[in-house]
């Protein structure tokens, strides 16, 4: 007897992931960025803030010995996009389910500083560079964001949206100000996660029209439509290591072949 497929239902994701798989999947993800930046265009290709046109224009042109290496670089470039709304999402589950956001803030921050350095060391080959910052700032703004729209509240629903309308917009003024990579759009798919929390296609449609302006970006919230939202372990400071420690090795990696 042929088996029977069990039908689609409608609002029901036909692939499931589990936090835990989205954290790896990012984690991958932010090494294929780190790859393209580190290694493949400054490393091998020699292409980094010094760069002239001509020499850009050199490394791509058609049928050349680079060829190659710059389309490897972009792509590994682009394939990175995806993280941004997958880490958008796990840091608003991981905010809203914690019992306690201290430990969470202090993770946060801690990972932010001891990554600044081999964030600039993989990005720009310098060992400071203060003209963008990591984009682990950008996950703790989000995260005191939301601490600040937890902690007070007006007894009116019209004073309620006008404070959450002033702190927004002063969280993504932060963002631009202290150039954090992708700041502005990390904090804006984690209050669309925030306040749309009810309503998943909202929250889908919203994100995938926010993250438009990065493709691929928006296929990063395939896997968040995946995210099957049951409560794991938080996986401790495994996660916060790997981070710097990933820039660091592609850092020094891009310096060596340099």
């Amino acid at each position: 007897m042929a088996r029977r497929l069990p039908l689609y239902r409608p609002g029901v994701p036909m692939a499931r992931l589990s936090g835990t798989a989205l954290y790896w999947i990012g984690f991958f993800l932010v090494c294929l960025g780190s790859l393209s930046a580190a290694i493949l265009q400054r490393g091998i290709l020699g292409l980094g803030a010094g760069t002239t046109l001509d020499q850009l224009a050199q490394a791509m042109k058609p049928g050349g010995d680079a060829m190659g290496w710059v389309t490897g670089a972009v792509l590994c470039a682009l394939a990175s996009a995806p993280a941004v709304p997958i880490y958008a999402k796990l840091l608003y589950e991981g905010f809203s389910r914690a019992a306690g956001h201290r430990r969470l803030l202090v993770r946060l921050a801690l990972c932010a500083l001891v990554s600044e350095i081999p964030y600039d060391l993989a990005m720009s080959g310098r060992f400071l560079d203060l003209q963008v910052q990591n984009p682990v700032w950008g996950l703790l703004l989000c995260a005191v964001t939301l601490e600040i729209l937890q902690m007070w509240r007006f007894p009116s629903p019209a004073g309620n949206a006008v404070f959450r309308g002033l702190v927004s917009v002063a969280a993504l003024l932060w963002a631009l100000l202290l150039r954090i990579y992708m700041g502005g759009l990390l904090l804006a798919l984690v209050l669309l996660f925030h306040f749309a929390r009810s309503r998943k296609w909202v929250w889908m449609l919203g994100g995938s029209l926010i993250t438009l302006l990065h493709f691929p970006a928006p296929l990063g919230m395939v896997f968040v439509h995946w995210y099957d939202g049951e409560r794991e372990e938080e996986p401790g400071w495994l996660f916060y290591a790997l981070y710097p420690l990933q820039l660091l090795v592609f850092g020094a990696a891009g310096m060596l072949l340099a």
